[in-house]
């Protein structure tokens, strides 16, 4: 996303014109539970009333508002007093004093700056409770937030910023875990509270989180509770939970990648406008007026399988493939290195240190198992070409009206030049990068994008020689054939595609039998609870 991103805190408001009032004017706190922190916020110059006698408790910010916050703030921390001169547009005066401290040799407050230069397109956007933090951690020194708390990481997120004031006492989460839901908007109450713990030290809070388990907040169950046996081995809940949110994940982001399908202008409007800085989702809602909508699990497809059916099934799939993997272990035996680096990895944050071990070790058989057959380039391009891809660099000019036969033949010349030099590899690079403006990296190219002349062109041209120069629609091209093998990463995939498809041939006829437990679980409801701790 281009918005300023990453966990972070609290939400507040301060309009534009308020009205100063002491906290025991504020008639609308009087008994709340912020009231002792608005107090200080408001004795201190950091947060003012609404009017008409009133806090706004409930009210969130704008990053205009965040900006004058952060300015008053970095007063008071330095002594001085928060007042600003008036200015016009409002926050102007605020932007200039935040301005300076970006000028700062002495201190790096990115994320200040990089909110500044957009001002003041997003000045009136709403502010996120990440975006809020990220910025306060710009203007809260270091040597000020003494860590408190030991605390790692948290189920939403692992970010610096947002752990430091954690660690301080500053902030404490939405739930027992510590999550802190960086997208969510917080009141102008709950930043009172957290600005009221920078202010006075002496309010922190000293705390111990519960830890969080996947399986537990997912599903309900204890990590290693048996759903279902493979060839009589158990399944763990645990391994069951991994696996399950990598199918939820990638659901939930075909099904974002479907929502901008659905409102293409409305995607384009959300794209150009740089004053809204939160999701897609949420600006069909607050923009387009669109009611805001996730996933259907539940509803049955033509065939009458539910979302929640298909990612049952595939992750018993995917969960049996590693389950008959992890029952091969004697025939790939693990290197001392492999099992070194497995014992030294920590665990996924909610997962125990036997799910680590489990899926390392399924990491280092796949690679043992493709290491005792290597493939030849030759191989290694069939398989390749099998699966609908080929490797290499391409070049291509975009067609035009009036000079077609001209681009064509000023792309055979580049081609000739390239064949008579493909002993210089150097120069063949120079070549592509001077047509291409840099951007011709070896790439897969899917043979299905192409008319089938092209195809052909493209799967009969041999390894470290350039095709023919080929028409599409919209441009001409020529494609330098690559060996796979040049490519450390693609060449790995590559090679476990034949593993692969034997693990695929060992789970088909493995024995699957499932427990009652299984029948307990409700996609939708784990699915609904990754979207809360994943932040979304």
């Amino acid at each position: 996303m281009r918005r300023i991103q990453t966990a972070i805190c609290l939400l507040l408001i301060l309009p534009v014109f308020l009205v100063a009032a002491s906290a025991a004017a504020f008639q609308d706190t009087a008994g709340l539970w912020c009231e002792e922190s608005v107090a200080v916020c408001a004795d201190r110059g950091l947060m003012e009333g609404v009017g008409d006698g009133r806090f706004g408790p409930e009210g969130t910010l704008t990053y205009a508002q965040v900006i004058v916050l952060c300015a008053r703030l970095d007063a008071v921390l330095s002594g001085l007093s928060p007042a600003l001169p008036v200015s016009e547009p409002w926050y102007q005066s605020a932007a200039d004093r935040l301005m300076k401290i970006c000028e700062d040799p002495n201190r790096s407050p990115h994320y200040l700056e990089n909110a500044l230069s957009r001002f003041p397109e997003i000045a009136n956007a709403p502010c996120s409770r990440g975006n809020f933090l990220l910025l306060l951690s710009d203007i809260v020194p270091k040597e000020q937030l003494p860590e408190l708390n030991r605390i790692e990481q948290l189920p939403d997120t692992e970010t610096l910023e947002v752990l430091r004031f954690y660690r301080a006492g500053v902030l404490a989460g939405v739930d027992p875990y510590g999550t802190f839901r960086s997208e969510d908007r917080l009141s102008r109450g709950q930043a009172a509270a957290l600005l009221a713990r920078i202010l006075l030290p002496e309010t922190r809070l000293k705390y111990t989180l519960r830890p969080w388990s996947a399986s537990e907040s997912l599903l309900g169950l204890k990590g290693d509770e048996t759903l279902f046996t493979v060839n009589g081995a158990p399944v763990s809940a645990e391994l069951f939970t991994w696996y399950l949110t990598g199918q939820i994940e990638a659901r939930e982001d075909a099904w974002s990648d479907a929502i901008i399908d659905a409102y293409p202008d409305e995607y384009e409007a959300y794209y150009l406008d740089d004053s809204f800085w939160d999701s897609f989702a949420a600006y069909l809602v607050e923009r387009c007026f669109i009611p805001e909508a996730h996933l259907n699990y539940l509803t049955s497809d033509r065939g009458g399988l539910s979302e929640s059916a298909k990612i049952l099934s595939d992750t018993i799939d995917e969960v049996t493939r590693i389950a008959v993997l992890l029952q091969h272990e004697k025939d790939y035996p693990l290197t001392r290195a492999q099992k070194s680096l497995i014992a030294e990895t920590a665990a996924p944050y909610g997962y125990s240190a036997a799910l680590q071990e489990q899926i390392g070790t399924a990491a280092a058989l796949l690679e043992n198992m493709a290491a005792a057959h290597p493939l030849s380039s030759t191989e290694m391009t069939r398989l390749l070409e099998d699966s609908g891809y080929v490797y290499g660099q391409t070049l291509a000019l975009a067609r035009g009206y009036d000079s077609d036969s001209a681009l064509r033949a000023q792309l055979q010349l580049i081609r000739s030049e390239m064949v008579n030099h493909l002993d210089e590899p150097d120069f063949v690079q120079y070549l592509i990068y001077k047509y291409t403006d840099g951007y011709a990296d070896p790439q897969l190219l899917s043979l299905s994008s192409f008319a089938g002349k092209n195809r052909d062109a493209l799967t009969e041209t041999p390894l470290g020689q350039v095709t023919p120069v080929l028409t599409e629609e919209g441009y001409y091209f020529i494609f330098l054939r690559l060996n796979p093998l040049m490519s450390g990463e693609l060449s790995r995939q590559v090679s476990e595609i034949p593993p692969q498809i034997e693990i695929q041939g060992w789970a088909d006829a493995a024995v699957v039998e499932t427990l009652p437990l299984l029948e307990t679980i409700s996609i939708a409801d784990a699915a609904a609870q990754y979207r809360f701790f994943s932040g979304n």
